[in-house]
Formats: structure tokens, C-alpha cells, sequence
């Protein structure tokens, strides 16, 4: 694909808070009133958060050549760090330009043709720059996504144990006793996050008291 041509940062970002929140919502009463409402923030903002990549031009190598027409072909492997979905995303001010790779987790493949030297050197020269311009462009439209996403994961959970507390209360408050059944404690395994490092979900403290009815979503 051609880099910096795909989903645009906007419609990326909106993507990702709808991931994000679509998590939140899914937890249960107990959990989200146990948990540390900072840690799980953070623990959803490593996980839905933009990694802006770092691709090192400066390390390109050839890892294929042969004939092609009058000239030679050569395909560059060039090593990046960061996210993957980044590099395909189209800035919402973009430069065209850009090569057509192929991008693996950890570099980007590109393949120049051509019959003399000066001609393949200028055009990976000139696809490099619009490639580290239009890279500058995503960085600057999702600079401001890191904030936005730990203050929505924080309102939606609060808004979400709001919800469960005033349930408990209302139950609570018709002072009919709660049957008592002795349960193994749930456990809340953390879901696993594919493109970093696993991430630990916050610890909880000690389960609320079983006497409360459940409530759905």
C-alpha cells in the first residue's frame, strides 16, 4: 500500500474511542466498582492509544535485486518503531509522493526500478522526504488524541459506577434482605493487547457485598 494513503486520522480516532468505550461498557458491576479508577485509565489509554512510529531511513538495506526490462530492480527494507496503523493512515493535510511498500510489524519494503543509479537514488530520496513530511502531519493531528482519550475513559467510568451505585442504593433502600449463596470470587483476566508489550489490568479491592441484586447494562 501506499503509505499515508489509507483511513484518515479523524475516522481513526473516532475508532478508537468507539473500541474503547465499547470496553468500558462491558465490564461488570463489580469490577468497576473495585478497580482504581486512575489505574484502569491508564491501563486503556497504553492499550487504545496512537504510537506514533519512528522509521529509520538511515538503516535501509537491500534485500533483493535482479534484471528487470533494460535496468535493475532492488527492494529496500527500511526498520521502524511504533504502530503499524499509523503508517497507513492519510493525514488530514497530506503530500503526495509517498512509496508503496509493504509494511510488516517491524520495517517497510519498498521496491525501485530503474537503468541508471542517479535516477533510483533520487526517487528513494523523494519518496523518503514526502514520507517523513506527511508522517509530521499524523503526529500533529493525533498529538492531542492521548488527552482526549484518558479524559473519555475516565467520564465513562465514573458515569458507569454512578449508574451501578444508584442501583445498589435503590435496592438497598426497599430493606428487604438479600439472599446470602457462598460464590468463588470472579476473576477479571485482562484482555490481551496484540501490538505492545501485555498490559496488567488494574487489581481490584475486595468484592462488594453479594447481598445487592445485579443489574443488567
Amino acid at each position: 500500500m501506499i503509505l499515508f494513503s489509507g483511513t484518515d486520522t479523524n475516522m481513526a480516532r473516532a475508532a478508537k474511542l468507539k473500541l474503547m468505550l465499547a470496553e468500558i461498557e462491558r465490564y461488570e458491576r463489580d469490577y468497576i466498582l473495585s478497580a482504581d479508577v486512575e489505574k484502569l485509565v491508564e491501563y486503556l489509554w497504553q492499550k487504545y492509544r496512537f504510537e506514533i512510529p519512528t522509521i529509520h531511513f538511515e538503516k535501509r538495506v537491500i534485500v533483493d535485486r535482479g534484471e528487470s526490462g533494460n535496468g535493475v530492480y532492488i527492494r529496500l527494507s527500511i526498520p521502524y518503531e511504533g504502530s503499524r496503523e499509523v503508517l497507513g493512515m492519510h493525514p488530514m493535510t497530506y503530500q503526495g509522493g509517498c512509496p508503496d511498500g509493504d509494511i510488516s510489524d517491524h520495517a517497510i519494503q519498498i521496491t525501485y526500478n530503474g537503468s541508471d543509479s542517479g535516477y533510483i537514488l533520487a526517487t528513494i530520496e523523494r519518496e523518503q522526504k514526502a514520507a517523513e513530511v506527511n508522517l509530521k502531519f499524523v503526529a500533529n493531528d493525533l498529538k492531542a488524541f492521548d488527552t482526549e482519550l484518558q479524559g473519555r475513559a475516565r467520564v465513562a467510568i465514573e458515569q458507569k459506577r454512578s449508574k451501578f451505585a444508584s442501583n445498589m442504593r435503590l435496592v438497598d433502600s426497599l430493606g428487604i434482605p438479600m439472599l446470602q449463596r457462598e460464590e468463588s470470587p470472579p476473576t477479571y483476566p485482562a484482555p490481551e493487547v496484540r501490538r505492545k508489550p501485555p498490559i496488567a489490568s488494574p487489581p481490584v479491592a475486595d468484592k462488594p457485598s453479594q447481598r445487592y441484586l445485579k443489574f443488567s447494562n
